[in-house]
């Protein structure tokens, strides 16, 4: 079925919309009149890819330095429509915030921008504020808007979530059925059988394996004794010195020729600490968010004691970055595959991303997909609505929330299965 790329949606005539508010909690249509939506006018303007100067990206606390690909701009002589006070706040220029012993200059330049940038938003503002003063709880989001290389990117890229019309969970689900296409691979293959051979799952595979090769390693659990401990040290050692900068080599060369903009496509990965890998496994043996105890959890278990993300810009790169990995690391080194925009349950939930469980110097490394709208959104909902770390959040306000998640993942649908910006 070939589906039009004009193919657009229309919010309902109660549209969610936020005004400067006159008391704390800004007032707005429930979540629910968000679920009824219907074709005709646009979500929301395209994003513009403009290059920009390179320069370094933050750092995610426990990550390896975020690192932009190396290229040459394809699009030279455009510039973003920002205002210069975004993109070139240091400390001694004003930012409209009282002077505070406890506010960091870096934070001061943050809020003054996101004030600034997010002004038509006024909900959105105060969540992301907030989350720049909360240092209990780091986010990609706020070592974003703390670099004055990425911060404009992502103010933009917030605008234009909060501008878009509001899908809630129902209407997600209509969306993704609507803009369906066959032809595009990122909404059709789940990767549920990759990894599978003669019938045994690759993660079941892989443990085997991993096991036969080093029983004194990979099946250790819970490290108990003193040689346990030695042994965990020392594989956490080779972790960090030579498995992450080898893998975060591979991920930047599947980027390395995308254009740039703002330090997007970016590249980001870390190795868990010996008392990292220790702690996952106790908490999968007693059971973690709701799911039942694994007794014998156990090293060989653990995908994720190396992790990388590829962060995009546009869920069009996201479908070149997917080809790209499963080419580069051959079906003999990918165990698992979980495509969220393709997976038959997942793809009705808001969360979006690609993940893979990859084999990279003889030890399993978890690599994640993703797009900056789709990062954003996540971490707006995970420190609010997926675990209560605001408490001064009106119910209302997490429903926005978790609206805006939904609108961004219907919107990704809508661009790749109609081809439309």
């Amino acid at each position: 079925m070939k589906i039009s790329p004009d193919l657009r949606i229309e919010a309902p005539s109660s549209r969610l919309h936020a005004v400067r508010p006159p008391a704390p909690a800004p007032a707005f249509e429930p979540s629910q009149q968000a679920d009824q939506v219907r074709l005709g006018a646009p979500l929301a303007p395209p994003l513009a890819m403009e290059p920009e100067p390179q320069g370094p990206l933050p750092s995610d606390p426990g990550m390896a330095p975020l690192r932009p690909a190396l290229v040459a701009s394809t699009n030279p002589g455009s510039g973003l429509d920002v205002p210069s006070s975004m993109v070139l706040l240091e400390p001694e220029v004003e930012t409209g915030l009282p002077s505070s012993p406890d506010l960091a200059p870096a934070d001061a330049q943050a809020i003054g921008a996101v004030r600034q940038g997010l002004e038509q938003h006024p909900i959105l503002a105060r969540v992301v504020e907030a989350f720049i003063l909360d240092k209990d709880h780091p986010m990609n989001l706020v070592a974003y808007l703390k670099d004055v290389q990425s911060r404009p990117v992502v103010l933009e890229h917030l605008d234009r979530m909060a501008s878009l019309c509001p899908v809630g969970p129902s209407g997600l689900g209509n969306l993704v059925e609507l803009t369906f296409n066959p032809e595009v691979p990122l909404l059709t293959d789940s990767g549920a059988e990759l990894g599978n051979r003669d019938g045994v799952p690759g993660p079941q595979r892989l443990r085997q394996q991993l096991i036969d090769r080093d029983p004194e390693l990979f099946a250790m659990g819970q490290p108990e004794s003193e040689e346990e401990w030695g042994r965990l040290k020392a594989h956490a050692s080779v972790l960090r010195t030579e498995v992450l900068p080898g893998l975060t080599g591979e991920l930047e060369a599947l980027v390395a020729d995308l254009p740039t903009s703002g330090g997007f496509p970016a590249v980001n990965a870390r190795a868990k600490s010996a008392a990292g890998m220790a702690d996952k496994i106790d908490r999968m043996q007693r059971g973690n968010d709701g799911k039942a105890p694994r007794p014998d959890y156990c090293l060989a278990d653990m995908p994720d004691a190396v992790g990388g993300r590829i962060t995009v810009r546009d869920p069009r790169q996201l479908q070149q970055v997917m080809d790209r990995l499963e080419e580069r690391f051959g079906k003999e080194n990918l165990f698992e595959k979980d495509n969220f925009y393709a997976n038959p349950k997942k793809r009705l939930r808001p969360y979006r991303c690609i993940t893979y469980t990859v084999v990279h110097q003889g030890v399993p490394c978890e690599v994640q997909l993703t797009t900056l709208n789709a990062s954003l959104a996540a971490d707006l909902w995970h420190n609010t609505g997926y675990k209560p770390l605001h408490p001064d959040l009106t119910e209302d306000e997490i429903g926005y929330l978790g609206d805006l998640q939904c609108s961004v993942s219907a919107d990704e649908h809508r661009i790749l299965g109609t081809g439309a910006n």
